[in-house]
């Protein structure tokens, strides 16, 4: 996962969650707070959270390979990653230069 499109999804829901209670505080406040008002803003309150620690987590569990860089495709995910540093290693351990340089 990409660290520009992490903090945008993250933003959009911290958004969508502050304006969520607000409005729930206005309408509360107000006096004109239902039943509909609260379940309503419960479930996109709730919906926000879930979010946002699930895409935390995501983010918290991208591995780089062990000379520090990713995969060339992250689409590829743990096939990807593993074939990185087998790749890295098997140059390395077979005397070639962990960079891939020959010298």
């Amino acid at each position: 996962m990409k660290k520009k499109s992490y903090w945008l999804s993250i933003s959009v829901f911290v958004l969508i969650l502050i304006w969520t209670v607000y409005y729930y505080a206005m309408q509360y406040t107000g006096g004109f707070a239902d039943l509909k008002d609260s379940i309503v803003c419960g479930i996109v309150g709730l919906i926000c959270i879930v979010f946002i620690v699930k895409r935390t987590i995501d983010f918290g569990n991208v591995k780089k390979c062990a000379v520090g860089k990713h995969p060339k495709s992250e689409k590829l995910g743990s096939t990807g990653q593993a074939a990185c540093c087998a790749r890295i290693h098997s140059r390395y351990f077979t005397g070639g230069s962990p960079s891939g340089l020959r010298v």
